[in-house]
């Protein structure tokens, strides 16, 4: 057996309403390995975090 690449493990848990998130996310992406799903959004995936706080001053 060759040895592991990857000797660095994460672990962390989620409710099981974001599993079934995650899940569906896998399907779309057409991915069936976790470890691999999460790597790649990890490393290679992004947030967009948008302020609308200016938005809501003028309309609320």
């Amino acid at each position: 057996m060759s040895e592991r690449i990857r000797t660095v493990q994460k672990k962390f848990y989620v409710t099981p309403d974001e599993a079934d998130v995650i899940a569906q996310k896998m399907k779309q992406a057409s991915m069936s390995n976790m470890g691999d799903y999460l790597r790649q959004m990890t490393i290679k995936g992004y947030i967009i975090e948008v302020d609308f706080s200016a938005v809501k001053e003028v309309t609320g």
